[in-house]
C-alpha cells in the first residue's frame, strides 16, 4: 500500500501533464486527478472524524469515484464500495453490516441505489478547489484498505476485508512477474469497482504514469470496450471470458496489433476461445489469471502463449498456472489432508494476501479457513470451494466448483442467496435455481417453480429490488411438477437439459 501511494505521489510530480483517465470521452490529467484527490481529502478531514475508519463510496463512472478511493487511502481509511447498479435494499444491508456512518458520492447516483438509514452523504462534486496538497497519513499494514461484499448463501452479502499489507504484498509480487509498463501504456478498466478484479486496473497504471480508459456502467460493455481498445490503441486489457464470447462473432474482422498484454480471468477460460482470440491480438501475451476476492485481486497466473510447445488444459479449460510470490497452495481432500500430484481435491490458498476472515461472521470464517502444517511451519489456508489438481510440472488445473456457487460475468454468485429471496416472495414452495450455459457459452440463471400461481413480472421486480443485476434469473419456468430422482431429490440433470 505504501509502495502504491508513494509511487503515485512521484507520478504527480513527474507526469502532471499526462492523461491519467479517459472517462466518458473526456480526458483527465494527473494534475487534475491530484487536485481532485486533494479536494476530497479536505472534504473528508473536515467532515469525517478520524475515528471513523470505514467510509462508503457510491460507485459511478466519474473521476470523483476513483479520487475518493485514493483520498481515503491517503487519510489512512478504508473504503466500502456500494454499486450504483445495486438496489437500495442491498446497499443498505451492506452499509448496516459495517456499520457505515458516512457515504461519499459523485452527485449522479440514481435515487434507487441510495442506501437508507441515518447516514451522512458528502457530495464529492461540491468540493473547494485548490485547498491544500495531499497529506499522507501513517497507517500500519493491518489497517484495512477496503471491504468488498460478495454473494452469500444466507441471503446476506458477505464482507471480505483486504488490509493494506495484503494489497502491498500483491503489488510487490506482481511487479516481480516481468511486466514492462511504460507511461505510454493505455489500460482498459471494464469492471464495476465493487468487483475485486477492478483493483488491479486502477492501481498499477497510475504507478507508471499510464492512462486508464474506463467503460461506463450504462453502456453495452463488450462493444464499448472494443471501441476503446481499437480507437485508442490500448496496450493492456483485462476482461472476463464472457466479454470475449460476446465479441466472438466479430473475431474475423478484429486485428488489435497494438495490444501488448491481455489478462483473462473471473471464469473458466477455454483453450478454443484463447486460440481464436490470439488471432485478434497477435502481438499480445495472453494470460489466464485466477484468484478469489479472499486472496486479493488474483493469486495464480498462467502464460498461455509464451513459447510453449503444448498448452496445459483440462477438459478444454486452460490451466490457472502457478502462484505469485508470497502465496502458497495445496490441494486437499474432504478432511483437509493434502493430496498427491494429479489427485483432484479442493484448492486452498495461504500466504500474505489472504484475508483475515469474513467481516463480523466468525462461523463462516471458521468454515472457510483452517490451519495446516506444511514443512516446518503451520499456515492458515482459505478453502476456495474450487476443485483442482496439480500436474507433474506444478501447474494447477481447474476442474469446477464443489458447491452451489457459480460465476456470472466474473462475479461469484451463491445460488442460495437468490433462492432465499425467491422464497420470501413465493413462500415455502418447491423451487430450484440452476446456472447453465447460453448460446454464447456464458452462464445464465434459470429459476424453476412448481405449480405456483404468481405473476412472473412481480417476482422479478421483487428480486430486482434486493439483488444486483447479474443475479436476476434470465428465465422463470413454472412447471406442474419439478422432476425428482428415485431418492426424492430434485433431478437437476433433467432440469439442466431444459435450459
Amino acid at each position: 500500500m505504501e509502495l502504491l501511494l508513494n509511487k503515485l505521489l512521484l507520478t504527480f510530480e513527474r507526469h502532471g501533464d499526462r492523461d491519467a483517465f479517459y472517462i466518458r470521452e473526456r480526458r483527465y490529467t494527473y494534475a487534475d486527478f491530484e487536485r481532485k484527490i486533494s479536494e476530497i481529502q479536505h472534504l473528508i478531514l473536515h467532515n469525517i472524524p478520524d475515528t471513523e475508519k470505514y467510509v462508503g463510496i457510491l460507485i459511478t463512472d466519474e473521476p470523483e469515484t476513483y479520487a475518493s478511493i485514493y483520498a481515503l487511502w491517503f487519510c489512512g481509511k478504508a473504503f466500502v464500495p456500494l454499486s450504483s447498479l445495486n438496489p437500495s435494499y442491498r446497499n443498505t444491508r451492506i452499509a448496516n453490516n459495517i456499520p457505515l456512518k458516512y457515504i461519499l458520492y459523485g452527485g449522479s447516483v440514481p435515487i434507487s441505489a441510495m442506501p437508507d438509514g441515518r447516514l451522512k452523504f458528502l457530495n464529492t462534486k461540491n468540493t473547494r478547489p485548490g485547498v491544500t496538497k495531499i497529506q499522507k497519513a501513517e497507517a500500519p499494514d493491518i489497517c484495512n484498505a477496503y471491504i468488498l461484499f460478495t454473494s452469500g448463501t444466507t441471503g446476506e452479502p458477505k464482507g471480505v476485508p483486504i488490509n493494506r499489507g495484503n494489497l502491498n504484498s500483491f503489488i510487490r509480487a506482481f511487479t516481480e512477474t516481468g511486466y514492462t509498463f511504460e507511461k505510454e501504456d493505455r489500460f482498459l478498466q471494464i469492471y464495476d469497482l465493487s468487483f475485486d478484479a477492478s483493483v488491479f486496473c486502477y492501481t498499477f497504471p497510475l504507478m507508471y504514469g499510464a492512462c486508464i480508459y474506463t467503460v461506463p456502467q450504462d453502456k453495452i460493455k463488450y462493444l464499448y470496450a472494443y471501441r476503446l481498445i481499437n480507437d485508442h490503441k490500448l496496450t493492456f486489457i483485462k476482461m472476463t471470458p464472457s466479454t470475449l464470447t460476446y465479441l466472438q462473432p466479430y473475431f474475423e474482422s478484429i486485428n488489435l496489433k497494438h495490444v501488448r498484454y491481455c489478462m483473462i480471468g473471473g471464469e473458466a477460460f477455454s483453450s478454443g476461445l484463447a486460440a481464436a482470440w490470439q488471432r485478434c491480438v497477435p502481438n499480445a501475451l495472453i494470460q489466464n489469471v485466477y484468484g478469489p476476492t479472499e486472496t486479493t485481486a488474483f493469486t495464480l497466473l498462467y502464460d498461455w502463449n509464451r513459447g510453449k510447445a503444448a498448452y496445459k488444459s483440462y477438459n478444454d479449460m486452460i490451466s490457472i498456472g502457478k502462484t505469485l510470490k508470497g502465496n502458497h497452495i495445496v490441494i486437499v481432500d474432504e478432511k483437509n489432508a493434502p493430496l498427491k500430484v494429479n489427485q483432484k481435491g479442493e484448492l486452498c490458498i495461504a500466504g500474505e494476501r489472504v484475508t483475515s476472515g469474513y467481516w463480523g461472521d466468525k462461523d463462516r470464517t471458521k468454515k472457510s479457513f483452517f490451519e495446516l502444517h506444511t514443512g516446518d511451519k503451520s499456515q492458515r489456508f482459505y478453502k476456495t470451494g474450487d476443485i483442482a489438481f496439480m500436474d507433474n510440472d506444478g501447474y494447477v488445473m481447474f476442474c469446477g466448483r464443489q458447491d452451489t456457487q457459480v460465476q456470472i460475468q466474473g462475479y461469484r454468485v451463491e445460488l442460495g442467496e437468490i433462492e432465499k429471496h425467491a422464497r420470501d416472495f413465493l413462500g415455502e414452495k418447491n423451487l430450484a435455481i440452476l446456472a447453465g450455459k447460453n448460446a454464447q457459452g456464458n452462464e445464465r440463471i434459470s429459476l424453476f417453480t412448481e405449480n405456483i400461481q404468481y405473476k412472473e413480472t412481480e417476482l422479478i421486480e421483487h428480486l430486482r429490488a434486493r439483488l444486483p443485476h447479474y443475479m436476476i434469473p434470465s428465465e422463470v419456468i413454472n412447471m406442474k411438477e419439478i422432476p425428482r430422482t428415485t431418492s426424492g431429490k430434485i433431478d437437476r440433470k433433467t432440469l439442466y437439459k431444459m435450459i
